[in-house]
Formats: structure tokens, sequence, C-alpha cells
């Protein structure tokens, strides 16, 4: 008598499974056993997971300068632009860490900036490099403007000293190649506020300083800020005394 092919191949395939058992009867009997102790265990329910309510927020904070962390940049791209989105290196020290530092001029305010390195040969004068390259005299940016040159610029109406780094020349024109570094004046705010601030030191230093920010009108539209300083000092060299008087008033 003649199989056929298939019938030929489950014969063959059934004779094969039942050698395997009687050769290795552990194995059988231990696949059975899994499968009964899968069957006997409870099934997993999975829990739900908690949904939390939705928080969303619409306030946001005008304060430049609040905090070491500045968040954006008016320098760089000559608008309001994060410093996440600016294609150039910029490092920004806010008002509260010129406060905290205790800076009292622009070299001391500077000196804690990467690739900053300050340092001259006079009191009176703002010494310093960016990347090696001298962008102090001349090169002192005030609210996106060249400044006049002075030699001395005033901290106390400063809301924040934004430094750009690398070559500047297409929205800058003619500079130098390390940079250079801007600084942001105070600007008046919608809120009532006021300062008062006395400073004294060695070889008769003394100074007063005065910053208030009122509305100018009931409707609220206009305000209007005015910082005030005085500053008195001598120095260990005999007939370098040094006076100061700082007026910058600001209307919006």
């Amino acid at each position: 008598m003649r199989l056929s092919s298939k019938r030929y191949l489950a014969l063959k395939t059934t004779s094969l499974l039942s050698a395997g058992a009687m050769l290795f009867p552990g194995a059988s009997r231990a696949q059975t056993e899994s499968s009964a102790e899968l069957r006997r265990k409870p099934a997993i329910v999975a829990e739900p997971v908690p949904t939390l309510e939705e928080v969303v927020v619409t306030e946001q904070s005008d304060q430049e300068g609040t905090g070491y962390m500045a968040q954006d940049s008016r320098t760089a791209t000559k608008t309001r632009t994060l410093l996440l989105e600016t294609p150039q290196a910029v490092s920004v020290v806010t008002r509260q860490l010129i406060e905290d530092e205790g800076a009292q001029d622009l070299e001391e305010a500077l000196r804690n900036v990467a690739g900053v390195s300050v340092g001259g040969y006079y009191n009176e004068w703002d010494y310093y490099r960016i990347r090696g390259f001298d962008a102090s005299y001349g090169n002192t940016y005030l609210d996106g403007l060249i400044a006049d040159g002075a030699p001395y610029e005033e901290l106390w109406g400063l809301e924040r000293i934004e430094v750009v780094k690398g070559p500047a020349s297409t929205l800058f024109g003619q500079g130098p190649l390390g940079g250079f570094v801007n600084l942001v004046s105070k600007r008046p705010r919608p809120d009532f506020f006021g300062e008062l601030q006395f400073t004294a030191g060695s070889f008769n230093y003394y100074q007063g300083a005065m910053d208030v920010n009122f509305p100018g009108s009931k409707s609220e539209t206009i305000y209007m800020r005015l910082n005030g300083l005085f500053r008195s000092a001598d120095s260990f060299v005999d007939f370098a005394d040094s006076k100061r008087v700082f007026v910058a008033p600001a209307f919006t």
C-alpha cells in the first residue's frame, strides 16, 4: 500500500514528536506545568493613569534684568530675541548681578564675563578686551547706538549690560573683531517705586544716588523715571581727587 506524500509527512512528523517526548519526558512535563500555572494566575488589570488639571500661564514678567539669568537680548539682532534663538554668542549682565557684585564701574561688572579681560592704566577710564581685541574706547554702545566716547560709563543708570562676541559689522558697521559692549539704560515702568542709596568708603569716598519711577498722568499713558547720582572721592595719589554728577531723566 502506497501513501501520498502529504500523509507520509504528517505520519513522520507525529513519529518524531512521539520519539522526542519519550526521550525528553521532563521537557514535555515542564511545558505542560508552565501552561497550567499561566492559566491559574489572575489577569493583570492596568490601573487608570491619573489626569492632572491643565495649567495655563497667562502672565509674563516685563522686568528686564530680573535675577541673574537673562532670557533675551536686544543687541545682537536689534530686536527682542531669545538668547537660544540668537545665532551669535551674547552674554548679559543683569541689574541684579551688578548690585549683588557691588560693581562700581564697567570693568568690575565685566570681570566675570567669559571671553572678556579688563584692566588698564587709569581708574577714570574703562578698559576691556573681548577675545583679545581692544573694544573699549570709542566702541561702546548705549541703547544700540555708538556712545559719545565718554571715558567712564555710569552703572547707576543702566538696566543691563549686553556683550556681543565676535564680528558684528553686518548690523553695526565697522567695529572690533572680538565684539562690543552695549549698555542698556533704565526705562520708565508702569508702576510707582523709588530707591535711595548712600555709599561710603576709604579715601573719602562718598556717593549718594536716587532712582524714582512714577506714572506721569492719571490715564497711565505717560511714565517718567529719574536717575541721579553724586560722587566725591580722593585717591592714594595726592591732588588726584574726583567728583561726578549724573542725571538721567526718561519719559515714555
